[in-house]
């Protein structure tokens, strides 16, 4: 089971680093947080989240300072992704028919695991719209260049 059908994720990345959140993991097994360091690990295969708290710490704010800049300010369009999350992927929004499905076909064990993983009551759903710590003045800046750019070529 599972190429990552319905997973809603959003990532951020620096030079050597790479931060993914899962906000539903679809039929996919995802972690619900993911940092990577892309120039020693190019195959994403440690995951650093509980080896590095402030880096992940860190990474996890410059994603919510992304969404906030782009989603959170005067005259954002909604974000295409929480409007889906809202009703949810059409194959997984009635969670008991679809586990009826995965048993039926002989997938038990994944059914099991995708309960525990779409379960409104688990918490896999949380989503964290606080900032842990501020953005790098380096990364904030940069934001800022490339939003006055974009602005810039729209005119």
């Amino acid at each position: 089971m599972g190429h990552g059908a319905h997973t809603y994720q959003r990532a951020v990345r620096t030079r050597d680093h790479l931060y993914i959140r899962t906000y539903h993991p679809g039929c996919f097994r995802a972690e619900f947080e993911s940092l990577f360091n892309v120039t020693e690990d190019p195959y994403l295969t440690r995951n650093l989240i509980d080896i590095e708290p402030d880096l992940a710490s860190q990474m996890r704010s410059n994603l919510t300072e992304w969404l906030g800049f782009h989603a959170g300010t005067p005259g954002a369009l909604p974000d295409p992704m929480q409007a889906a999350l809202q009703t949810g992927p059409t194959l997984y929004n009635r969670l008991e028919e679809y586990m009826e499905h995965v048993r039926d076909t002989g997938r038990g064990h994944l059914a099991e695991d995708l309960m525990e993983r779409l379960h409104p009551n688990n918490g896999a759903t949380h989503v964290s719209w606080h900032a842990q710590v501020p953005l790098h003045k380096e990364d904030r800046a940069a934001m800022r260049k490339r939003r006055a750019a974009s602005i810039m070529a729209q005119e």
